[in-house]
């Protein structure tokens, strides 16, 4: 695949990915913009990526993660790292749906950066041998900590939102 060809393909849901774990939106293009030209490089190179879009993922990951080292305010750039519903809600969805979806991802905030990760990629559609690649475990570990996670918000609805999620 050409560059631009993987730029308009992915370019949409990578900003998506972006801005779900990293809520300053000024550095969200820039963080785009950074990712996109090291792929450039790479195909200036002729050299082929095989699969482009966890490579996207992963590299994006890397930069956020990055720069949360880095961060001064680490804390308080943890805080900040929210999960936009609004992206994910469907106009013609009723307002329970809604707030159900809301209360979800509430939940997902409240889980640990590997879980939260793993959970948005899994939303996001990615196989297990990717989401492996990306984060950097077993594929064979995927399976087993997804449920995990899965369960903790299950638990989590459950003791908090009892009525809403029977």
């Amino acid at each position: 695949m050409v560059f631009e060809e993987i730029y308009k393909k992915y370019y949409p849901e990578l900003k998506r990915f972006t801005i779900q774990l990293y809520s300053d939106s000024e550095e969200v293009d820039d963080f785009i913009q950074d990712v996109f030209y090291s792929l450039y490089k790479i195909t200036l190179d002729c050299s082929e990526i095989e699969n482009p879009r966890a490579w996207l993922y992963k590299a994006m990951l890397n930069k956020i993660r990055s720069k949360y080292k880095t961060s001064q305010n680490h804390q308080q750039k943890d805080q900040e790292m929210i999960y936009k519903t609004e992206s994910c809600f469907d106009l013609n969805e009723d307002l329970e749906q809604k707030e159900k979806k809301r209360i979800v991802f509430e939940i997902i905030e409240t889980l640990d950066k590997r879980d939260k990760e793993l959970i948005i990629l899994y939303y996001d559609g990615f196989s297990y041998s990717e989401i492996a690649e990306i984060i950097g475990i077993k594929t064979s570990s995927i399976g087993t900590t997804l449920l995990r996670v899965i369960e903790k918000i299950k638990n989590s609805l459950k003791n908090q939102y009892h009525e809403m999620f029977e």
